[in-house]
């Protein structure tokens, strides 16, 4: 049985070093196509190139600017000394905005370069936080804040969770800050409610009606765009060999599985990391030694998978022929016997990697029971076929 897992082991070393190998070949190929048309903002000028596009994350922080898409250097630049930036194919702009980010006991200022919803006499703006941003005390889905920019200055709108010996509640400092900002034009305190989300929408929606009632006949600039989630979905095929150490009685384990997958990339948040799901129909096939008549004894099992992982993709270009991942997450198992005389629930821990050929995908995994090294695992192999374009 150990030479049958040290076999399965080097298999899979074989499949994570061609894969390595893919990435590096495919990075090099890709470089100059992960930079987009855009321009930089200076003290009074704006200059054309072309800007590596990346998650909005990494974008706060610094850009790579290249005057040529097909020039090898490229300069970096920070929010301390570029006003702003923007892609041009999807008129996202950026501007470097004053911010103060709340940690578990500090507040911090920083420069950033944020996200542009609405410009006028109040301009709003959006930073997506790091997850090092992203502490114990704040809410759940504190994955951003809003910077407000009024007569040059910079005020950040912010929430926060908030925890007592009695009770647990939300600080909602934005109400507080946004009925200040407002102050001066009293039509617009109407709204500024309590109530008021910690939302996109209803936020720009007070920036509008404010910058409305400060120049009724000046029109304001709202930058409208929404950033698709990148969606492979398609059919794949596997087959399946099974090993367990602590039934020797078993042999001849193998199996075939079909099913459907959804590999799901939210690019203004990551370009690195996808969600993957998919449901599968596997039919395993093992014989089982009979002691007493002294033969095996043809069965199988019949599963429902449905793995939920988290992939690390190699190559953050959208359209790109070849991209290798990596995952890991858990895949819950519905099984029952050839006679369907029973029905359990395992959760199985996953752990693989493959490759996108185009619109093929390649991929190796194992599903190992719980967590224990010594538990039945099964190892995949299998082909699959995307059915959608990004």
């Amino acid at each position: 049985m150990p030479s049958i897992l040290n076999n399965h082991i080097q298999k899979l070393k074989l499949a994570v070093s061609i894969l390595l190998l893919f990435c590096c070949l495919s990075g090099t190929q890709a470089q100059d196509r992960l930079y987009e048309a855009g321009y930089i903002v200076q003290e009074g000028d704006t200059i054309r190139g072309f800007i590596k596009r990346t998650d909005e994350v990494k974008l706060s922080y610094s850009i790579d600017f290249k005057t040529s898409a097909t020039s090898e250097a490229s300069t970096q630049y920070t929010p301390h000394n570029l006003k702003g930036f923007g892609f041009t194919t999807d008129g996202l702009h950026f501007a470097a905005v004053d911010v103060y980010i709340s940690h578990a006991t500090v507040t911090i200022k920083d420069q950033r370069f944020a996200k542009k919803l609405r410009s006028g006499a109040l301009s709003l703006y959006k930073l997506q936080l790091s997850r090092s941003e992203k502490t114990d005390i704040l809410l759940k889905d504190y994955s951003h804040v809003y910077v407000l920019e009024k007569e040059g200055s910079f005020h950040t709108l912010t929430q926060h969770k908030i925890k007592t010996t009695n009770r647990e509640g939300v600080n909602k400092k934005y109400i507080g800050i946004l009925r200040a900002m407002l102050g001066d034009c009293l039509n617009s305190l109407d709204d500024v409610s309590a109530e008021l989300p910690y939302k996109d929408q209803p936020v720009i929606q007070l920036v509008e009606q404010y910058n409305h009632c400060k120049n009724p006949t000046k029109e304001s600039t709202t930058y409208q765009y929404q950033t698709k989630a990148w969606v492979r979905k398609g059919i794949e095929v596997m087959y399946s060999s099974t090993y367990s150490p602590l039934h020797d009685l078993l042999s001849k384990r193998y199996g075939y599985a079909a099913g459907y997958f959804w590999d799901i990339t939210k690019p203004n948040l990551s370009r690195k990391y996808s969600e993957r799901i998919g449901i599968n129909y596997t039919n395993l096939h093992y014989n089982y030694w009979n002691q007493r008549s002294r033969k095996d004894i043809p069965a199988s099992i019949h599963l429902i998978r449905i793995p939920l992982l988290i992939q690390y993709n190699m190559n953050n270009y959208q359209e790109a022929k070849l991209n290798p991942f990596l995952n890991i997450g858990l895949t819950g198992q519905f099984s029952t016997n050839q006679k369907f005389g029973y029905l359990d629930i395992i959760p199985f821990f996953t752990v693989g990697g493959g490759a996108y050929f185009g619109k093929l995908k390649l991929e190796f995994f194992i599903d190992n029971i719980n967590f224990a090294w010594k538990s039945d695992k099964i190892f995949n192999a299998g082909i699959g076929y995307r059915l959608n374009k990004l």
